[in-house]
């Protein structure tokens, strides 16, 4: 009996099953933290490129912004290559992580990845960079796609520049051991800071949040979309800068290449130059002048005819015997406001040839060629 008891005091004094249950609760704890800090410095590179980008982006538009201003009447065109600059700072970290789409149970991954063994290393970096740029362009910075963003406003003086980020919660095994710890779907648990984002990160987190929704208030376990998105974080990016407006002032324009003002053209290129602009110059303002004389010669035939159709109509009154005195002095009018019309019709006529004869003398005088006269025949 007394052996007996000594064994059995063994037993409960043996305390391995405890350690093991102690391992196997705080296990989970520990790797979730684990994996958790891994994400986070992947979080963290992401803001330090969304800074970046929202900078380059601001400088970009505040440089091109006036110009495009000048020349196209909007800053549309400055907004796209501020954009662009903006991809080309995340290029680095936009493409596609593994496993972010899953189709089928197909994971796709990088593209680049599917570069053949052996390729250099130069080809394998400049096709990362490439489908990055491509990627952030197109899908991270479009709000219907990828659901980021790139904003700008201009207050005339200062560029504010806002760039919303997707980045992919893309550690493998952080989203089951969430799920496991927390007791809560990761991506209802990363609604705070999903916020701000639309397009696919938007609609398929919202469903699956009303997956979670359904299986813990009614117990329904609503089936999972073919396709398969990772959860996403909103990264905010912002930057202000101050801005002239040197577009609205010529001198202070950047110089075109082929102009007077390229600082490379030797001066010979320089007098070629400028004798070739003069002479484009001196050609617009020679066709302008022509379609302005045709267009007047046009008036005065219209002129010229409607004079004759009111001496006609005179005349014809007048030699009806019938015709009353109200009736000679109307068509006597209406030949007055013809002759008067007729006669404005022809001075614009005279002033418009007289103009095209100088720019015509002009370009003569330049390329040395003969361009002949105009009549402006009825």
């Amino acid at each position: 009996m007394r052996a007996r008891k000594l064994q059995f005091l063994g037993i409960v004094k043996d305390t391995r099953g405890q350690s093991l249950t102690e391992v196997a609760i705080t296990m989970p704890v520990i790797l979730l933290f684990f994996l958790a800090m891994l994400q986070y410095f992947s979080i963290v590179q992401a803001s330090q490129l969304g800074n970046y980008a929202a900078y380059v982006a601001a400088r970009v538009y505040a440089v091109q912004a006036p110009l495009c201003k000048y020349k196209n009447g909007n800053d549309n065109d400055a907004k796209d290559k501020a954009k662009k600059a903006a991809a080309m700072a995340l290029a680095p970290i936009a493409r596609f992580v593994p496993g972010e789409v899953t189709v089928g149970g197909f994971s796709l991954g990088s593209l680049s990845s599917l570069l053949p063994s052996g390729t250099p290393d130069f080809l394998q970096g400049a096709a990362k960079f490439v489908e990055g740029y491509l990627v952030a362009y197109y899908i991270r910075l479009n709000s219907s796609l990828g659901g980021g963003s790139l904003d700008i406003t201009n207050n005339g003086t200062q560029v504010d520049v806002s760039i919303k980020y997707p980045q992919p919660i893309y550690i493998p095994g952080l989203a089951e051991m969430w799920n496991l710890v927390a007791g809560d779907h990761i991506f209802t648990s990363l609604k705070p800071a999903r916020e701000g984002l639309g397009g696919i990160p938007s609609y398929y987190a919202s469903y699956q949040e009303l997956r979670d929704q359904a299986k813990s208030l009614l117990g329904i376990d609503l089936p999972d979309s073919p396709v398969r998105f990772l959860p996403y974080v909103n990264i905010k990016s912002k930057c202000s800068m101050g801005m002239e407006d040197w577009g609205s002032k010529e001198e202070y324009r950047p110089r075109q290449h082929g102009t007077v003002e390229d600082a490379g053209a030797s001066e010979e290129d320089k007098k070629k130059i400028g004798d070739s602009q003069k002479a484009q110059q001196a050609s617009e303002d020679y066709n302008n002048a022509v379609q302005t004389e045709t267009a007047k010669c046009s008036a005065w035939n219209a002129a010229r005819t409607k004079l004759a159709q009111a001496q006609s109509n005179r005349d014809a009154v007048y030699a009806n015997p019938n015709s009353t005195a109200q009736q000679k002095a109307a068509a006597d009018a209406a030949l007055s406001q013809a002759q008067q019309e007729e006669q404005a019709a022809h001075n614009a006529y005279n002033s418009a040839q007289a103009d095209r004869r100088n720019k015509q003398a002009t370009l003569e005088g330049i390329t040395g060629q003969s361009y002949g006269d105009l009549n402006c025949d009825s």
